[in-house]
């Protein structure tokens, strides 16, 4: 774990001391205004007929980020613009380390546990499978997560990121042990991820589904009803900063604007998403594969199969569909490199090595470019 927090912040380690970024085309200063003027007055909002020309307190946005860079702020003395870069920061360095412990604690394997949330951390996949900009192989080297972090606006879906793997972590343990402090601790992982970011409803629910395709027919009703009750208490805990009027306005408006409009081509999009898992789960019923790997496979083919979609057919289900990348990177990294440990296992002692000196070489290339990149 210490080696995953030492790359990463070695690589955005310039986010914990800068005041100032170059790209204006952002939401950084909306977060940051919310910062600074909220940070005393969540639940007395009497300014907020002045915000945005009177925009609802509770569609203005999630409030976790900004209640995090107020508590910065505040706690270490520092102006509100660096505490926001000090949070984009942290997340940045948690992600792989929330990857890494739900898989070490789930797969009992802390070597390829340690080498997906590496992999995660130094590769973009996605840049392959639904590039930004024109196919190139190297681009799954690109540093697409810090990208996204400081030039664009995904602070808060990747802050909801960083908690999914806790999510996973306690919703599986409950279903394995059938404690009810594990529910607990799954739903208030869920009720965090929701007050992170919006997306956060997606991509708990994909998770969600994954996980209980992976059980299995055994006490499915059970643990259908715990992910349920898990999840309902988790959106009561939310639902001030994610009513069910907002939910209604942001479908409104995607209609609206033609980002999804739900046709027979957005049911045709949903239907090769259920085709895939029908199949999936046709393959690992005869590779009588383990639960953990069936559970990657979901997760992996959902996240993925819907950016691409988006990408290269123009088909899609989900408002704003290419944002989904992020979930499908972390789906990836898992997925391959647990593939790769049911295929290595069998190769010789030497041929493993080589590997591993071969991936360590490039890891470190990685590195050193996305410290660069930085």
């Amino acid at each position: 774990m210490a080696a995953l927090v030492w790359i990463n912040l070695y690589v955005c380690r310039d986010m914990f001391f800068v005041e100032h970024l170059g790209h204006m085309n952002s939401m950084h200063g909306f977060w940051m205004a919310l910062a600074e003027r909220a940070s005393h007055h969540w639940w007395r909002p009497g300014w907020w007929p002045y915000w945005d020309a009177g925009m609802p307190f509770e569609w203005t946005y999630a409030p976790l980020v900004p209640a995090l860079t107020a508590a910065w702020a505040q706690l270490d003395g520092v102006s509100t613009a660096r505490a926001f870069y000090g949070v984009m920061g942290m997340v940045y360095v948690l992600t792989p380390v929330t990857l890494f412990v739900m898989s070490a604690k789930l797969s009992r394997s802390l070597g390829w546990s340690f080498l997906a949330a590496t992999v995660y951390s130094l590769a973009s996949p996605m840049q392959l499978m639904a590039p930004n900009e024109s196919f190139a192989w190297s681009r799954i080297g690109d540093a697409q997560r810090l990208y996204l972090s400081v030039v664009w606006d995904e602070l808060p879906h990747l802050t909801a990121l960083t908690l999914l793997p806790l999510v996973v972590l306690f919703m599986a343990l409950a279903l394995q042990r059938r404690r009810a402090g594990y529910s607990v601790a799954a739903g208030a992982s869920m009720a965090a991820a929701l007050l992170a970011n919006a997306f956060a409803m997606t991509m708990i629910a994909i998770g969600m589904i994954s996980l209980l395709a992976a059980f299995g027919r055994e006490r499915w009703k059970e643990n259908v009803l715990r992910v349920g009750a898990a999840g309902a208490g988790a959106y009561l805990v939310a639902c001030p900063f994610l009513p069910p009027s907002l939910l209604a306005a942001i479908s409104r408006n995607q209609q609206f604007h033609k980002v999804v409009q739900w046709e027979p081509r957005s049911f045709t999009a949903a239907a090769i998403v259920a085709l895939g898992c029908i199949v999936l789960w046709q393959i690992f019923e005869w590779r009588r594969a383990d639960w953990w790997l069936r559970f990657l496979g979901y997760l992996a083919w959902m996240t993925t199969s819907i950016p691409v979609m988006a990408r290269h057919l123009g088909r899609s289900f989900v408002p704003q569909p290419m944002r989904y990348t992020v979930e499908a990177e972390l789906a990836l990294a898992l997925l391959g490199v647990f593939l790769a440990r049911a295929v290595a296992g069998r190769w010789p002692v030497a041929v493993r090595a080589g590997c591993a000196l071969a991936l360590l070489g490039i890891g470190a290339e990685q590195v050193v470019s996305h410290r660069k990149f930085e």
